[in-house]
């Protein structure tokens, strides 16, 4: 599993959700923020200097939509060209990350160090392009098992855009919203009782 967390313009990074997640899901971390510029995407196997960066970008761009993923390798070689998120085009125009299975199609062959989301990335989800469009991601959402969410980012000539995808899946927290419960604080619920 893994941590995906989507920022929408305004939100305020939770420095200490990213930490949690980080922690429980160490095997690789990335970021992308969708500035009027174009897509910015970082990469790397240890999360806090990522988080650093991170932070510096959404002082610098509160607007731009962002996401975070923290990953916890099932498959694939722990490499960083492994590490979410994906670039869906050349032009880095469009990067998706997601959380959760994959359809049965999406499959690695024996000799292949990618893993099943970056394969997943560049040979089956460049059919639903342009992903801006309503009713590709919707076909996109129709493929991908409900259990799977996924975070996309586009820009175009008017900015940054964000995009859920099997929203209801994941946990909305104080306008920030996250794949999984790995960004909630620890607790013991046996010393509860």
């Amino acid at each position: 599993m893994s941590l995906l967390t989507y920022l929408p313009a305004g939100a305020v990074l939770d420095e200490g959700a990213i930490r949690r997640g980080s922690y429980t899901n160490p095997d690789g971390h990335g970021f992308a923020v969708a500035a009027a510029e174009g897509i910015i995407i970082r990469r790397a196997l240890a999360y806090q200097s990522l988080l650093r960066d991170l932070e510096v970008l959404r002082r610098e761009l509160p607007r731009a939509p962002a996401l975070f993923h923290s990953l916890r390798a099932t498959q694939g070689w722990g490499i960083v060209d492994n590490c979410h998120p994906f670039a869906i085009d050349h032009h880095h125009d469009t990067v998706i990350a997601q959380d959760g299975p994959l359809p049965r199609q999406v499959h690695q062959r024996r000799t292949d160090l990618r893993s099943k989301a970056r394969i997943a990335a560049e040979e089956f989800i460049p059919a639903f392009e342009p992903l801006s469009w309503r009713r590709n991601r919707v076909d996109l959402e129709r493929w991908l098992p409900r259990d799977c969410t996924a975070v996309i980012l586009t820009h175009d000539a008017f900015g940054g855009l964000g995009y859920l995808i099997h929203e209801d899946v994941g946990t909305w927290h104080e306008g920030v919203w996250y794949s999984s419960n790995d960004f909630q604080p620890y607790t013991d619920d046996a010393a509860a009782t």
